[in-house]
């Protein structure tokens, strides 16, 4: 039996993990935002019959307790000092064959950030693999489930970038609930991640209310997001990280950092006092063969010194000329090591497939291999996955457009690096209107305001029931703490009389309707001079009104988005699933009327405005919704 010991507070998980390891299912997946997923130490910390194997998806990842799943499923390699993990570049040397499993039959896999985990067939450029090429696919070969007692549990976060679907294929499968975001005193980082997650969650991405605060700024000063960068770069360079889609994105920060860092306009590719990340550490210099390089579970390592770049050049087949490639000598914490230029610079993930093949070719004739190093001060968002750093710069330009599940699940993903502070640069606000057309072409400019009805749209069916029509005034008059009561005086056909009471006077309204039990409007002969108790009952009346999904979204929207600005949503009048005519008004004199056309996802597409009291009105609501 195994001892379950954890520092959550869900006694359903705890109960389900008990469940699991009594059980005949050889694998469980507890999926979960990062931040509440249990701690793999403390989840199974003591065993009485059962080893317990902690296993991570690449070496950057691992603990004192853990090991690489790399280093764990495959023969070890001549090319990288006991890593056997395959490079950015995919360059790995040669068939990393899978081990022969001498694990307990009855031992207990734990694989943290099951989400790292690829599924996806990895050939490099040359034709090098492990072992079948398929991580995920070898992992349960090797563990051998259906004539053992092995079993694993994998923790993953299900709204990360995924790399594979290690988490949908375990035979149990526990979701811990998501986190609410209106939970008080959440961290603005949690808070902000449990909005990606439920949209990513829901699949809506029309909307996304990030909270900024002190601890996430939003920037969108690019002069002063510069100099706060190089600040705190100069202050805090090894706890500082500027994230972004794309290793293009990343070297540009790093060309420009550098120069400002060490005061060149063309510095050294490698100067005493730059920080590089290790992909793979490659042979010892010759004079210092008993040196062993630095461990690779840091994020981070300093260069000590460095040469200048030796060009080299080999031979390929079928190839008129050498392919060019260059060396450098430097020392990273007094481990001497030559390093691979073109890896350092790449601007690509990967490099192209001669000169891969070229540099392969040119180290079996060298009898060595060389290290693979980058820069530390950028990454993209896909390789920062799983590490963290204090103080995170996320350049938010991204190719897939704001309004994607890429977006949101790379945003989410990136959100999760920073220990401390957020900057987002380059984020524009993401809500329904965000993309919206305006046409004004058609306008028609009215002096009457009476001309634009008020009150449109609502209904008193609730659940397709028939509510007494008085009755639901007063529950929603009380909802809007207008102060309202409502005497019946008379009804009529498609129409119902009410005297309105309040604490300045009372007045004669009519709610006329149609024969759906739809609302066409809030007459009375005295709207300018009850402008403001008229006004705030018809906006909660539409509140209250059950339209489609998207609808409801949309009016919620402009309701919050508006209010501050004193305008209100008087009418909203649903034409079908993607068509709503909408009434917006500040006082009894300035109203705008129009159509708003939307998809599937709720995005608007255009806003066609038919009529409004003065055309001023017109921008200022654009620039509100801007």
């Amino acid at each position: 039996m195994v001892s379950i010991k954890t520092q959550i507070h869900d006694v359903q998980l705890e109960q389900i993990i008990s469940d699991f390891i009594n059980s005949n299912q050889p694998t469980l997946a507890i999926c979960g935002m990062a931040e509440l997923l249990p701690n793999i130490e403390e989840l199974l910390s003591q065993t009485a019959e059962r080893d317990c194997i902690d296993l991570a998806p690449n070496v950057r990842l691992t603990n004192n307790t853990s090991e690489s799943i790399y280093n764990h499923l495959y023969t070890s390699s001549s090319n990288s000092n006991g890593s056997q993990e395959p490079n950015d570049t995919g360059k790995a040397e040669h068939i990393f064959e899978l081990r022969e499993n001498n694990d307990s039959k009855d031992c207990i896999y734990l694989l943290n950030h099951a989400h790292l985990l690829s599924n996806a067939k990895f050939i490099t450029p040359d034709g090098k693999q492990y072992g079948s090429g398929v991580l995920l696919e070898d992992f349960f070969t090797f563990a051998d489930f259906e004539n053992t007692e092995r079993k694993a549990i994998f923790f993953g976060d299900p709204y990360q970038i995924q790399r594979g679907n290690a988490l949908s294929r375990c035979t149990v499968v526990y979701t811990i609930p998501l986190q609410d975001p209106n939970t008080p005193n959440l961290p603005s980082r949690l808070k902000n991640q449990a909005l990606l997650a439920q949209a990513i969650h829901y699949q809506e991405f029309a909307s996304l209310p990030l909270v900024a605060d002190d601890n996430i700024l939003i920037q969108d000063d690019n002069k002063s997001a510069t100099t706060k960068l190089l600040s705190d770069y100069q202050n805090n360079n090894h706890g500082v990280w500027y994230l972004a889609e794309t290793h293009y994105q990343t070297q540009k920060l790093t060309d420009w950092l550098r120069k400002k860092l060490f005061d060149s306009p063309t510095p050294p590719h490698l100067v005493e006092g730059d920080w590089v990340e290790i992909y793979a550490w490659g042979e010892n210099s010759p004079e210092n063969p008993s040196i062993n390089p630095p461990p690779y579970t840091k994020d981070l390592y300093s260069v000590e010194q460095a040469c200048k770049p030796i060009p080299q050049g080999q031979e390929l087949k079928g190839r008129s000329s050498l392919i060019p490639f260059h060396t450098l000598r430097c020392q990273i914490e007094s481990f001497t090591t030559r390093i691979l230029l073109e890896f350092l610079t790449e601007t690509k993930a990967e490099m192209n497939i001669d000169t891969a093949i070229a540099i392969n070719v040119w180290q079996k004739s060298k009898n060595l291999r060389l290290s693979l190093v980058r820069y530390g001060y950028a990454a993209t968002v896909h390789h920062a996955q799983g590490m963290k750093r204090d103080i995170c710069y996320i350049n938010c330009d991204h190719s897939a457009g704001k309004h994607s599940e890429v977006f949101f699940r790379w945003l989410y993903s990136a959100l999760t690096t920073a220990n401390e502070k957020i900057t987002l640069l380059n984020f524009t606000p993401i809500h329904p209107f965000d993309q919206a057309v305006w046409n004004t072409q058609t306008v028609q400019i009215t002096p009457d305001p009476e001309s634009i009805r008020i009150g449109s749209g609502w209904s008193w069916f609730i659940e397709d029931n028939e509510s007494n029509l008085q009755q639901y005034l007063f529950q929603v008059a009380a909802q809007s703490q207008c102060g309202c009561t409502f005497d019946h005086l008379s009804s009529h056909a498609y129409q119902e009389q009410y005297q309105v009471n309040y604490y300045q006077g009372n007045f004669i309204l009519r709610i006329t309707y149609n024969n759906k039990k739809q609302v066409t409007a809030l007459h009375t002969n005295l709207a300018e001079m009850h402008w403001e108790v008229l006004s705030t009952l018809a906006q909660s009346l539409i509140m209250n009104t059950k339209y489609s999904k998207n609808t409801n979204m949309l009016i919620n929207f402009l309701i919050q988005r508006l209010g501050p600005y004193d305008w209100k949503t008087i009418s909203a009048i649903s034409k079908n699933d993607y068509r709503l005519h909408i009434t917006l008004a500040r006082k009894y004199n300035e109203r705008v009327h129009g159509e708003i056309n939307f998809n599937q996802q709720g995005l608007v597409s255009s806003i066609q405005v038919l009529s409004c009291t003065d055309y001023i009105f017109i921008d200022e609501l654009k620039g509100l919704l801007s």
